[in-house]
């Protein structure tokens, strides 16, 4: 079904993994270090998860959280795949692994 959907409407789907590291080196670079929201893990199944940090997000001198959210940084596809990663992180242990975003 995802081939003729891909082939009819050009929708593709990316595994939550790849969105995941995809927005964390993006935050790495805005951040100034790793490890920001979440610790990838590579599992020796080769499937992949991540594991959310736990307390508050700590942000570079001189800026704020207003500053994250205000950053032009995702194109306009990646909008709803990608941008609620950050937003919307629940606490669901490896269910990650399930999710899909679309680009």
């Amino acid at each position: 079904m995802q081939q003729q959907r891909s082939r009819e409407i050009a929708e593709v789907f990316t595994p939550s993994w790849i969105c995941n590291k995809q927005n964390n080196l993006i935050d790495n670079a805005w951040f100034g270090r790793e490890n920001v929201f979440n610790v990838e893990v590579d599992n020796p199944d080769r499937s992949h998860s991540w594991i959310p940090t736990e307390g508050k997000i700590v942000f570079p001198e001189g800026k704020t959280w207003h500053d994250y959210i205000n950053e032009n940084r995702l194109e306009f596809t990646y909008l709803s795949s990608h941008a609620t990663n950050r937003y919307f992180i629940p606490n669901w242990g490896n269910a990650q692994n399930s999710l899909v975003c679309g680009i």
